[in-house]
């Protein structure tokens, strides 16, 4: 049996309670993660070592980066746009009709 060693480096402690979701932005050159019931969104740049917090008034589950530099987030009513300035918005596009989706719910799935 071969024993493999690796070598960490230790990047950023940021104390999330559930870290999740994590998504790498290329074009950005950045690293995106979740910190679940805190509600916070983690943008990490390793270059710089800098990571920027925005904290959310609800449960995200997970982070997508867009081509214009906003992130998409899944919180509990659906999908949103996060902006850069922390400003969250409902996606502006029409979800497919299912049982578990309330369209009548602010920021739910529903045309803006």
């Amino acid at each position: 049996m071969t024993v493999r060693t690796v070598q960490v480096t230790w990047m950023l402690d940021v104390a999330a309670e559930h870290a999740e979701g994590i998504a790498r932005d290329a074009a950005g050159a950045r690293l995106l993660f979740v910190d679940i019931p805190t509600g916070r969104v983690f943008s990490h740049n390793p270059e710089t070592k800098t990571t920027t917090t925005h904290r959310l008034q609800c449960d995200v589950s997970f982070v997508h980066p867009t081509i214009g530099g906003e992130l998409l987030v899944a919180v509990r009513e659906g999908i949103a746009i996060l902006a850069s300035d922390g400003r969250l918005r409902p996606w502006p596009r029409r979800c497919a009709p299912s049982p578990s989706t309330d369209s009548t719910r602010p920021g739910g799935c529903r045309p803006s």
